[in-house]
Parts: C-alpha cells; structure tokens; sequence
C-alpha cells in the first residue's frame, strides 16, 4: 500500500511516515518546503515539493505514485491562523478541499484528517464525547470544522471513506512549522532549562494534552485500519493536567528554575476538562503511550541536542 502525507516536512508529518515505514508501507511526502535534511522514510519514502492548495499537483501526485490512502496533517495552526487570518482559512480550508478533491478523482480509498478539540469552542460536559456541541471560537476552529463536515459530504457521497481526528492540545519534540501549542510548549521548556524560569498562567483550567508520537500513531491506525466503524470523528487525547501540574514535572527536571506564575488574560474557547476516547480505543485500537512526564523529557533532550 502507498499512503501520501501532506504536511510531511512538519513535526506529526515527519512521525507519521516514520511509522508508516517501519510497517513496510511506502509513503509519498507531500510538503511545501520539500525534503528536509535528516528526511525521515528512507527508500521507501518518495519526496514531492508542492502547495496543500494545488489541487493538480496533488491529484498528479496520487496518480503517478499509486496512491491509496492518504493522511492530510498540512495546517496553520491556532495562533498563526488568528494573526494571519487569509493564510490560515487557504491553507486549512482550501487546502483541505484540494486534497478530498484531488482523492476523489485519484479513486482514493480512504482519507485520513487531523483536527481539532477547538472545533468544540469550550466544555459543556466533561469528559467530551465526539458529540459533545460544537461552537469553535477560533478561525482555526472555525475551518476545522467546516472541514471535517465537507470531508463527511464527500464520504456520504460514497467517493471515499473519510475519517477525522480531534486531537487534544498537540506538543512534542521536532520541528514545528507553525506557532501553536507545540511552538509554546518548546518555548516553556526552553526557558525553564536555559534561563532558569518556569513560566505558568494563573489558571486552574484542566487540558487534554497529547504528544506528537502519540498523535502520528493515531493517524497511522485510522489509516491502514478499514471496516465501517473507522470512519467518522475521534477524540484522540493523551492524559488530562493543569498546568500547575507540568510546572510542577518541569521543576523535578530542573531542580534550580523557579516558577513565575504570571496573570493571563482567558481565551474565548478554551477546554477545562478531559477527552472521552472511548470510541478510539475501541475502533481504531488507539491508546496513548507517552506521559506527560516522558513527553517533558523528550522536549528537554530534544533542545539540548541542537
């Protein structure tokens, strides 16, 4: 089977093939800035430069490499999309429907897209269930959302089977091509291991974190499973901490920084609360395997090894 990635150069991207390669399947990258250095995949990984928004390149793509699948994880992330709003709604909207597009004439068996729990705009009930209501505050949100429903639209019409993945609040160890959670996160490691400060918001909000290994495996399952009860949206989340509590783990990393808490103003849509990934777990075998604590680690090591 050969999968296309969009987005492959990113942090989750990058992941994605890695794993995606070591099952034996080949996977043609599909990303803007082409093949980065250190590329992950190997011989079995075929690099295309090209625009998410280019609905020609991508379907020649599918087309000349004989594409079956393919995991749409190309985005702009939350505050890039607030700051550059035009960006943000091409690049995540029409780029998206480019793609299902492109899949639909490649006779494209599945499609794989990786959104959001901004899409929810808030907690109602906690924990969150995939039909818990949806009010996005966010541009970000907002175009996730109307994604996800456009990705369905295409699947009712029998085009493709069509899955979306409502990932919690994404961090990791990599290269992070757009200012987000994971950009902030690197940051608040960053500083608390050079500069000696632990930086945390006066806030007692709970949040459904996620790592970035974590969210490429859950793409990958979504992918190379198939049967009717793979499609459709999942609440993909890792475990559920204030932020005190990873200002807390941080400090046992580095005895010597000290932690400011600083006042912050609310975002409209921000999570307090936790992720049911009930439907996860029993339909794409999804669970999570790294903790918050390992997650922190592989952050530390990661900037000390640049």
């Amino acid at each position: 089977m050969t999968v296309l990635v969009t987005g492959a150069a990113g942090m989750i991207g990058s992941q994605i093939i890695q794993l995606l390669t070591a099952r034996n399947v080949r996977v043609v990258a599909f990303d803007q800035l082409g093949r980065p250095a250190n590329a992950p995949g190997g011989e079995r990984c075929v690099w295309i430069t090209g625009d998410v928004r280019d609905q020609h390149s991508l379907h020649r793509a599918m087309v000349s490499e004989g594409v079956a699948r393919v995991i749409h994880a190309a985005s702009i992330l939350q505050s890039d999309c607030q700051q550059r709003p035009y960006l943000g709604v091409t690049v995540n909207v029409d780029g998206t429907v480019a793609v299902l597009e492109a899949a639909k004439n490649a006779t494209i068996e599945r499609v794989v897209f990786t959104s959001t729990i901004a899409v929810y705009g808030g907690t109602v009930t906690d924990p969150m269930t995939e039909t818990h209501p949806c009010a996005p505050k966010s541009i970000y949100g907002c175009a996730k959302l109307l994604c996800e429903q456009v990705g369905m639209q295409y699947a009712a019409q029998k085009h493709f089977d069509f899955a979306a993945l409502r990932f919690g609040l994404v961090y990791g160890a990599g290269r992070v091509g757009s200012a987000g959670v994971a950009s902030r996160f690197q940051n608040f490691v960053r500083e608390a291991v050079e500069e000696g400060v632990i930086r945390l918001p006066r806030s007692n909000l709970r949040k459904p974190f996620l790592f970035s290994s974590d969210a490429a495996a859950a793409a990958v399952q979504a992918c190379v499973l198939t049967g009717a009860s793979t499609g459709g949206v999942f609440n993909i989340s890792g475990q559920t901490h204030a932020m005190s509590e990873v200002g807390q783990l941080l400090q046992q990393m580095c005895p010597s920084a000290k932690i400011v808490v600083e006042e912050q103003v609310p975002q409209p849509g921000e999570i307090d609360g936790s992720l049911d990934t009930t439907r996860a777990e029993a339909d794409l075998n999804f669970r999570p395997t790294v903790s918050l604590q390992q997650g922190l680690e592989k952050i530390k090591q990661f900037l000390l090894s640049r």
